[in-house]
């Protein structure tokens, strides 16, 4: 029984990697053959792929640092994030099977095979990939279908890069929101008590503050790996597969430790770049002396610059995690600790043309033997969650410091940019309210996905009269 076959509905944005054929002729490698230039004497076409990658570089982070100014930017980031890091994923898994030798790069393995395939290139912005609006319009030979896929490719990233980021988010704060507004309404409590010396009403602050904490930890050691099976699987249910995500996290529990010092360190800079400009004000008299719209000026350019450190701290955590879970995934096949019917369709079908399901025997041990190394492995592991959970604890107190130099009404509480949405502006609201700017990104979310219905609707009506 063959273990390809076609990805799931919801999963059809990207075509599945080529289908292997028995009778097809072996791979060769695609590497050029060796020549006797020297190490100074690289072809033009190998300079000419090394400009292209750094100014791929460049504009990605140009692009991701002015999205990290706005609500729906910070959206469309997610979704592209999402994109990349389920090619991460499928590099890895690349990387270590037999067919990293046929060809010096992933995206020249799967070109070789299917020009059109989407992860061989790093997801666009606006423009559909190659490929995809082809692939919708197969069936459609006429006029009108060739209109329908010419009008898909300025903007078909752009949407699918939006609904992947909706769809993430919302998962995302299903489990860390409740924490988040308990901390939220600690932190108004406890300063509302502290003035008005309400004593009888003192433990409520501090108890819901610690509620709060512990909630959000519990949460965040899940979440992450739970973000990249969706980013890898393309289906938002696949956020809750909390049997799956969590025997991996348990399998990885060093990893994940790892992990939570990466967020932590990295929340470092962002934080004090966050309260900078309160010290501006106080310490430099030409900022003190700004008017309202040289301070916003000022705070639009400084977060601007501060972007591009917050977009390079979110790609690189949201890639890390994707490469964590595509190892941790591949690991628990090879121990035979993850069953082939728990993985998505995708992950089937990939790992099969690339040759990576396979189980690697264990040797059998004594009885005894296995009985110490289980009870000693069940002792680590947990000594080492409660050491993750006190990472993501000082991740957390982080929050608490830089509020207490700086206070920040209601959005540092319920947004943390590395985790939540990749929103990186925190310019008070005496200068520029974000109200405006949520009624109008909720207003255009609502035009967008209305007009898209009905587009559904008049396609079908179509295909009806057909």
């Amino acid at each position: 029984m063959s273990l390809a076959g076609p990805r799931e509905a919801l999963n059809s944005d990207s075509p599945p990697l080529p289908a292997r054929s028995d009778e097809a002729a072996p791979e060769r490698p695609l590497t050029p053959a060796p020549t006797s230039a020297g190490p100074c004497d690289a072809p033009p076409s190998s300079r000419w792929n090394l400009v292209k990658r750094v100014l791929l570089v460049l504009g990605n982070a140009a692009v991701g640092a002015f999205l990290t100014q706005s609500l729906l930017g910070g959206l469309i980031l997610i979704g592209w994030t999402m994109r990349a890091s389920r090619r991460a994923a499928l590099a890895l898994w690349w990387e270590r099977s037999p067919h990293s030798s046929h060809a010096p790069t992933l995206g020249d393995w799967l070109q070789a095979h299917d020009r059109d395939n989407p992860d061989a290139s790093w997801p666009n912005w606006f423009l559909s990939q190659s490929g995809v609006a082809a692939q919708r319009g197969q069936e459609i030979e006429s006029r009108s279908g060739t209109w329908r896929r010419l009008a898909r490719v300025p903007f078909h990233s752009f949407f699918l890069n939006l609904k992947l980021g909706i769809q993430s988010l919302f998962n995302t704060w299903v489990l860390t929101m409740p924490g988040c507004v308990l901390m939220l309404f600690s932190w108004y409590d406890g300063w509302n008590n502290s003035f008005n010396k309400g004593y009888e009403q003192a433990p409520v602050g501090p108890l819901t503050g610690v509620l709060g904490i512990l909630l959000f930890i519990i949460a965040m050691l899940y979440v992450p790996l739970a973000q990249a099976r969706q980013a890898v699987t393309g289906r938002w249910q696949a956020f809750y597969d909390f049997q799956f995500v969590w025997g991996l996290a348990r399998r990885r529990c060093v990893s994940n430790l790892l992990l939570a010092l990466g967020y932590t360190m990295l929340w470092l800079p962002l934080g004090i770049l966050k309260t900078a400009p309160y010290f501006f004000a106080h310490n430099n008299r030409t900022v003190e002396n700004y008017a309202p719209e040289q301070a916003l000026a000022f705070l639009n350019s400084y977060f601007l610059a501060c972007g591009l450190a917050a977009f390079a701290a979110f790609i690189l955590l949201r890639l890390w995690v994707a490469r964590l879970y595509a190892a941790a995934l591949v690991s628990g096949l090879h121990k035979d600790l993850v069953p082939l019917e728990a993985l998505d369709e995708f992950e089937r079908s990939s790992l099969a043309r690339l040759d990576m399901i396979q189980v690697t025997p264990t040797r059998s041990r004594h009885l005894f033997l296995r009985i110490v190394a289980k009870t000693g492995k069940g002792i680590w592991n947990i000594g080492v969650l409660f050491a993750t959970g006190f990472i993501w604890f000082t991740f957390i107190a982080q929050v608490y410091v830089s509020e207490f130099l700086h206070y920040h009404p209601v959005t540092a509480w319920l947004n943390q940019p590395l985790i939540q949405l990749p929103w990186f502006r925190y310019v008070p609201a005496n200068l520029n309210s974000p109200l405006p700017e949520l009624f109008l990104t909720l207003l255009f979310l609502a035009a967008v996905f209305s007009i898209g219905e009905l587009l559904k609707k008049v396609r079908r009506l179509g295909a009806m009269r057909n």
